[in-house]
């Protein structure tokens, strides 16, 4: 027969989904609605544990080039064709993605930015954003992330 678990169990349980918790990630990301999360290499400042949805917009639209502290900013993205590309540019940019490609052109042609660097699996965009210094990038909310990166509350 068993029995029901007594305080000291139950503690030691609290503790470990806390441990857990803590261990998966330093901050918790993104909205409730959506299945994305933004995720920066960790030298990006402690104090972006969050963004606006306009500052996500000026960085992957590549109108922002550096952090606060300075550090050049680098995107990494999806292709264009990937579903889970579209679901961010959609949820978080507030365009589809070939509305943000032309924005890309037009800033690449002009010879006013970097074009972002394009990663063809989850595996792989965690470990170019946890390799690279002040990257960002986004992930799926499934996608296990085994490497250090810090994910990022986006705010309405």
């Amino acid at each position: 027969m068993i029995g029901v678990p007594g305080r000291t169990t139950l503690r030691r349980l609290l503790a470990l989904l806390i441990s857990l918790i803590v261990s998966v990630g330093i901050a918790v990301a993104s909205t409730d609605d959506a299945d994305v999360v933004v995720i920066t290499h960790p030298s990006v400042s402690a104090t972006t544990f969050s963004l606006s949805e306009n500052r996500v917009r000026a960085i992957f639209g590549l109108q922002v080039r550096h952090w606060p502290d300075g550090r050049a900013i680098r995107v990494f993205v999806f292709p264009d064709d990937s579903s889970l590309h579209h679901q961010f540019t959609k949820r978080f940019l507030g365009m589809y993605p070939y509305q943000l490609r032309r924005r890309w052109d037009r800033i690449l042609f002009s010879g006013r930015g970097i074009a972002p660097t394009e990663i063809s699996t989850s595996d792989e965009m965690v470990r170019q954003i946890a390799n690279t210094p002040g990257a960002i990038g986004y992930v799926d909310r499934a996608a296990t992330i085994a490497m250090p990166v810090l994910r990022i509350w986006i705010d309405d």
